[in-house]
């Protein structure tokens, strides 16, 4: 699990304000008039500091001192703890550890002792943030994009429980994978359907939290299936997917319920697929039913094929054959049934190789090939299920 001890959002709330009855010390009191007050407030936001190792510092500013100018402070009832005192009024409190605060800061007026009090809550920025502060800037619009930015939020239900861990891809590497036209930007053709790109995002995400001190050389389930795996090597900074290795980059970039590392390559599975509830498309004139498939990816290349109920159910339909790469991107992938539908259907998207290489669906052939791909080269196929429901 990763210790998260330093690099924390602090979310201030509170201002007590605590006004004594006056005496004749104006000349001390600056902004507030006549009268002896004094004042605890977060209005002088936390600074960041961008470095996993530097604990974030909030100021406080303790304003509009009386006679004396000497006080004393406390971080949820111990004294000086991590704190400093500067320029007088300003006092710079760090923490290490997640939690609610509060900072009471005493100081004399006229011999009579004068406290004040503000309240924090400390925790990590959201991914989203972190993403954004460290130039994850693609990797933030894609999480948001694919819905999975709720996901990666320490207050969402299906949050893993243990914390996770995200190999986040820089903003050259989406580019290199993405940018097919080369202008240095990822247009509507390019960025994969939300389903699949939820799905690949998935595949850069471990349901354990672990730093880099933490890593070894493992094999680790993802979020986007247990038989989807990724193998770890901490001493030579390495993750390797399917077909790829890519590099640890910035390491231990805290976050609400986990830690992201940077990497400098987009990790592919073999084949991903996404298919979403929806009303059979039906021609009544010609008695022909379609289904739209929301995108996938093929490694190779290969047909679509949609199987009745299970993945193991009939196959009702079958993709014209597919090139290498994403598709679905702008518009799905339409694909006609054999027979119309009687009733809403479970109907399961599975992708299939085309092997041997010939342009031909022949898995239902009783010696055909075009095998499906599978989990992780397990046994398991890949595939996606969605209601479809009749007119």
């Amino acid at each position: 699990m990763c210790k998260r001890e330093t690099l924390f959002s602090l979310l201030f709330s509170g201002l007590l304000l605590f006004t004594m009855t006056a005496c004749d010390q104006s000349s001390q009191n600056l902004d507030y008039g006549s009268g002896n007050n004094l004042t605890i407030s977060t209005e002088r936001a936390p600074g960041f500091i961008p470095n996993y190792d530097t604990a974030t510092t909030a100021e406080y500013q303790v304003r509009a001192f009386t006679t004396e100018k000497e006080y004393t402070w406390s971080v949820s009832g111990v004294a000086n703890r991590e704190g400093t005192r500067r320029d007088g009024e300003n006092l710079v409190v760090s923490t290490s550890t997640p939690g609610s605060y509060s900072v009471t800061v005493t100081t004399t007026v006229d011999g009579q002792e004068v406290s004040g009090s503000a309240g924090a809550s400390v925790d990590y920025p959201a991914t989203t943030t972190q993403s954004g502060r460290y130039g994850l800037n693609i990797f933030q619009a894609a999480i948001t994009t694919a819905g999975l930015a709720g996901v990666l939020d320490s207050d969402a239900s299906d949050s893993p429980p243990n914390g996770w861990t995200a190999f986040a891809p820089s903003d050259a590497a989406f580019l290199n994978a993405l940018d097919a036209d080369g202008n240095g930007e990822i247009g509507d053709a390019e960025l994969p359907a939300p389903g699949v790109l939820a799905s690949v995002l998935q595949y850069h995400v471990l349901g354990d939290s672990l730093t880099s001190t933490e890593i070894s050389s493992q094999s680790v389930q993802t979020l986007l299936h247990p038989d989807e795996t990724l193998d770890l090597d901490g001493n030579a900074g390495t993750v390797e997917g399917t077909n790829q290795t890519v590099n640890l980059n910035t390491t231990d970039i805290a976050t609400s319920d986990g830690v992201l590392h940077t990497v400098d390559g987009v990790l592919l599975p073999a084949s991903v697929v996404s298919i979403n509830a929806q009303t059979v498309g039906r021609d009544t004139a010609n008695n022909v039913d379609t289904v739209d498939v929301e995108g996938t990816y093929m490694e190779d290349g290969g047909f679509i094929a949609l199987h009745e109920e299970s993945p193991s159910g009939d196959i009702i339909g079958v993709s014209d054959k597919l090139d290498p790469g994403f598709h679905g991107n702008v518009d799905p992938i339409e694909i006609t049934l054999d027979s119309q539908l009687s009733d809403t259907t479970n109907i399961v998207a599975m992708p299939h190789k085309d092997d041997p290489d010939d342009g031909q669906f022949t898995f239902v052939d009783p010696l055909g090939g075009d095998p499906p791909y599978t989990r992780g080269g397990s046994s398991k196929p890949v595939v996606d299920s969605a209601s479809v429901a009749t007119p």
